[in-house]
């Protein structure tokens, strides 16, 4: 289905996001003010996350909602959207 789809993309590139910013899951659950174990649920798609954890997410990140989106949908292989 494509909302579990979607979920595990999301997740995905959170996981990368993460990592690539030295964070484990405790150190960026504490940054996005989440526990480390809902972290890990986020990052593995068992959950649709609604778009105030998405805020925290890309706070915790250090990015903007825009750029988190961007990178979510480049890493779709979606077209840009343009405005």
């Amino acid at each position: 289905m494509e909302k579990e789809a979607l979920a595990r993309q999301f997740g995905t590139l959170i996981r990368r996001l993460r990592m690539e910013r030295g964070h484990s899951q405790e150190t960026f659950g504490q940054a996005c003010r989440i526990d480390r174990t809902y972290v890990g649920m986020i990052e593995r798609g068992e959950v649709n996350v609604t778009l105030a954890m998405v805020v925290k997410l890309a706070g915790g990140l250090g990015i903007s909602l825009v750029d988190l989106f961007s990178e979510f949908q480049k890493d779709r292989g979606d077209p840009a959207v343009d405005g």
